[in-house]
């Protein structure tokens, strides 16, 4: 081509084979041609081929494009071989080819040639031949044979001259009759399902020492992400919540393959999980929480790809128990209503307040997992409050926590006071009722003595001085006097004047206490103070 060496560019050769024969890229050849100065005819001097060459080639059509590079301003002589198909052996075949360029194009023909096949090995100049067997293999466990893998033939310019079947369960395949010395390649035009299709380019020769080889593919299985989102009964961030992932097909959950747990953005991620549909179980909730049954799915089907569960969010119900208070009267068990309980949580946080019912009854329900305690805020009427802290724990869903609450009624010890009845009054209001027969018993035995008038002198002036008209059996005469469970006298005091019924000079000596002097000792001065009692009356009637 280009006898006249005119610069051309853009130069290109064209040439459909005839059906049967196939393209040995192997023999193409691009020469320079020089001219010989003495009769002016070109000489073959130089290979140019991988310099100024590209060949294109498509077995299924048997096109073949021979393209040069960038532009050429000598002649050249293009030479190639094709082969013969086994079924076109005793065939005549005949070829032509076209040259184009910028401002030029040619056309070529070849005489018609006869072929006789004449052995297994090889067509028209065919010299031996030779095989390859791929393996297709799991990259991270060569014991895994691959199904389903197909594989192409490369020439050397990278043109794909076959395409294998699929690998079967022994995950093989092989490429046969291939010319020794010859340079090919091996790459993966269908992958696996569940795998990354490879990106390797095998380069190999085969040789007369070396006609049969075996190459390893390996593949990398598709992976992704698995994520969704833990909340609480606000659709709020749930940190701490296991879950368990299976596949689809392990029914009875027997075959866990990995767990994730929440983080701070209730967050749940499962990473690098290999091709397949998934299904996803919460296997342990956070502390306080119930656990889901809720199950949530999600499949793997393209590489480093971030998938969505659905639903793409689950939540959790707190654990919730109840407090029901009875309260009781410590003596006699009987019901106590109006008591106020407050409820507070372990930092001391107001939770919830109620009154009991005519029943003694008060019910908190819905009370969340945690630690409190109960104290009595206000007691019933009548009843002390009891001040105790009473804690308790909800930690089981459902759980009931029943507890009797005492109290004991209160003491008069503030005699009128808002918490006192009436019954700690009648002891006081009894006492001048138990000395009134004392003082009235020796009046009808006993008569009045004489010597004794002129002694109570002092009491007859003091009992003009009360403006008020009291009498002797008046209540502060009553005061005077302590009196034992039988209404016996036990002692007191007697005037303001420094005397007494005694003739004592300081006013303060009591009467003996009943057991210190024999009682007829005590008869006898009741009966000396009646007798002076009846002295002063009849000398008061005397003056008038």
């Amino acid at each position: 081509m280009n006898q006249n060496k005119v610069p051309i560019k853009d130069a290109v050769l064209e040439d459909t084979l005839q059906t049967g024969l196939e393209l040995d890229s192997s023999s193409v050849k691009l020469l320079r041609l020089n001219t010989k100065a003495t009769d002016g005819s070109l000489s073959e001097s130089e290979d140019v081929t991988a310099q100024l060459l590209s060949v294109k080639y498509d077995i299924s059509t048997g096109k073949v494009t021979f393209a040069f590079k960038g532009e050429i301003d000598s002649a050249y002589r293009l030479k190639f071989r094709t082969d013969i198909d086994e079924a076109y052996k005793n065939g005549t075949f005949s070829n032509s080819i076209t040259f184009k360029g910028s401002g030029i194009s040619q056309n070529g023909t070849s005489n018609s040639i006869g072929v006789s096949f004449q052995n297994v090995g090889g067509g028209a100049g065919g010299t031996g031949r030779g095989s390859i067997t791929i393996t297709k293999v799991d990259e991270n466990n060569t014991a895994t044979k691959l199904k389903g893998a197909a594989f192409e033939l490369l020439d050397m310019y990278q043109n794909v001259l076959k395409t294998s079947e699929e690998t079967g369960e022994d995950g093989k395949v092989m490429f046969d009759k291939l010319k020794l010395n010859t340079i090919y390649y091996i790459r993966e035009a269908a992958s696996p399902t569940g795998y990354n299709l490879s990106t390797e380019l095998y380069e190999f020769k085969l040789t007369d020492e070396n006609k049969n080889i075996t190459y390893e593919f390996k593949n990398s299985i598709i992976t992704g992400n698995i994520i969704f989102h833990k909340l609480n009964e606000d659709n709020l961030p749930l940190p701490g919540a296991e879950f368990t992932l299976y596949h689809e097909n392990d029914v009875n959950l027997e075959n866990p393959l990995s767990t994730a747990i929440s983080d701070e953005q209730g967050k749940v991620e499962f990473k690098n999980v290999p091709y397949g549909s998934y299904k996803i179980i919460e296997t342990k909730a956070p502390e306080g929480y119930l656990i889901s049954g809720e199950v949530l799915t999600a499949t793997i089907l393209e590489n480093l790809v971030i998938v969505t569960t659905v639903p793409a969010s689950i939540s959790n119900t707190k654990i919730k128990g109840q407090l029901k208070i009875m309260k009781v009267d410590k003596t006699t068990l009987k019901p106590l209503a109006n008591a106020k309980i407050s409820v507070y949580n372990e930092s001391d946080v107001l939770i919830a307040e109620k009154e009991t019912d005519e029943n003694g009854i008060a019910v908190f329900e819905n009370i969340s997992y945690g630690k409190y305690y109960f104290i009595e805020s206000k007691a019933p009427s009548g009843y002390v409050r009891n001040t105790e802290k009473h804690p308790f724990t909800i930690s089981q869903n459902g759980e009931v926590i029943q507890v009797t609450f005492e109290n004991v009624k209160s003491e008069p010890n503030n005699p009128g006071g808002p918490e006192d009845n009436e019954e700690p009054n009648k002891p006081e209001e009894n006492k001048p009722e138990e000395n009134k027969p004392e003082e009235n018993k020796p009046e009808e035995n006993k008569p009045p003595k004489e010597n004794k008038p002129k002694e109570n002198k002092p009491k007859e002036e003091k009992q003009k001085e009360p403006k008020g008209g009291k009498k002797p059996g008046s209540k502060k005469t009553e005061e005077e006097f302590e009196i034992d469970p039988n209404g016996i006298p036990l002692g007191g005091k007697e005037g303001e004047d420094g005397s007494n019924g005694s003739g004592n000079k300081d006013g303060t000596e009591k009467l003996p206490k009943t057991g210190e002097n024999s009682r007829i000792g005590f008869y006898i001065i009741g009966a000396g103070m009646i007798f002076i009692g009846f002295a002063l009356k009849g000398r008061r009637k005397h003056r008038e």
